[in-house]
């Protein structure tokens, strides 16, 4: 929390971790009891330690289509519950297990108790194919269940088509994006560069950015910044071409463009500065807009507020300065 704080960071966006099993040759780092994994956050916000909003997702691992895990989850959890500091968000970034996630019969099952529970749905996508294979499914679930009110997300996204952006803007869906290829793209077949996010917002589709998790990419979003407006890796090679964002698009799927994503009250709360949204604000060290390429990922936070409260100072502004 310390660390977003100081680079400027205000909320988090969850999106839970892999199902603990007990085995140790396959549980990891990433591996939780998907029931109680919240409780010693929780315990943090409880006793006054949270200083930067949270939104949980949760991820689930189902692999047979009476879906046990999302079934469970829908009957026994609120979406939206919460205060403005912690609540609860959508399924998602899985649904299922690692062998459905691209679609099938238990991912389609899923999918479809998701719907009829009116939840938000968030899925992953890193190949040529899971993307379409994703969109074919919630294509086949809207037909029975009308799903374009619920934002339902495709994530990552590197290798997607302006035909799918389509069909998925059609569904009134949205696609959530990060610069993850910043350290492992190298523009290749095996690691293609994207998302291409040029493609993304020509699109019209609702799109946002985000960090992904810190151990996948930077959680730095000026380093995320850097790669989506130049295109260029951690090397300095420029391997995403044609599909730069100015900085102002970047900030914008940061801030106002992110509470679509989150939904619920927080669209009207959070992502713009004006009267009767909550007080949520980053003084930089720099001028995002007119600092050179490489510096964009040197500026962080002299001053971070949460909700008008300060969470972050590093001493540089003075009594005056701030008054």
């Amino acid at each position: 929390m310390a660390y977003a704080a100081s680079v400027g960071l205000t909320t988090h966006l969850d999106q839970g971790a892999f199902e603990f099993t007990g085995d140790p040759g396959f549980d990891g780092t990433a591996s939780e009891d998907l029931f109680a994994m919240h409780l010693p956050v929780l315990a943090v916000y409880a006793a006054g330690g949270g200083t930067v909003r949270l939104r949980t997702n949760f991820l689930h691992e189902d692999s047979d289509t009476s879906v046990p895990g999302v079934t469970a989850r829908l009957q026994h959890t609120f979406k939206f519950f919460g205060g403005d500091m912690v609540r609860t968000g959508a399924i998602g970034e899985f649904a299922v297990g690692i062998a459905d996630y691209a679609g099938g019969p238990v991912f389609e099952a899923a999918a479809a108790r998701i719907a009829q529970a009116g939840w938000r749905l968030e899925v992953h996508s890193l190949t040529a194919a899971d993307f379409q294979t994703q969109i074919e499914g919630f294509e086949a679930v809207n037909a029975a269940t009308d799903i374009t009110a619920l934002r339902w997300v495709v994530a990552h996204v590197p290798l997607i088509t302006a035909e799918f952006l389509g069909r998925l803007k059609k569904l009134g869906g949205g696609v959530n994006l990060s610069s993850y290829q910043y350290l492992a793209g190298n523009g290749n077949a095996s690691r293609p560069a994207g998302p291409p996010f040029r493609l993304v917002v020509e699109s019209g589709i609702a799109a946002g950015m985000g960090g992904d998790g810190a151990n996948i990419a930077p959680l730095n979003p000026w380093i995320q910044a850097y790669y989506a407006t130049t295109g260029r890796n951690a090397r300095g090679d420029l391997i995403n071409p044609g599909q730069q964002l100015s900085r102002a698009e970047v900030l914008a799927m940061y801030t106002r463009a992110n509470t679509w994503f989150l939904g619920g009250p927080d669209e009207g709360q959070l992502g713009v500065l004006e009267v009767g949204r909550l007080g949520d604000v980053a003084v930089l060290s720099d001028d995002f807009f007119a600092v050179p390429d490489e510096q964009l990922k040197h500026i962080r936070s002299v001053l971070t507020l949460v909700g008008g409260v300060v969470v972050h100072d590093s001493g540089e502004l003075t009594t005056s300065a701030r008054v």
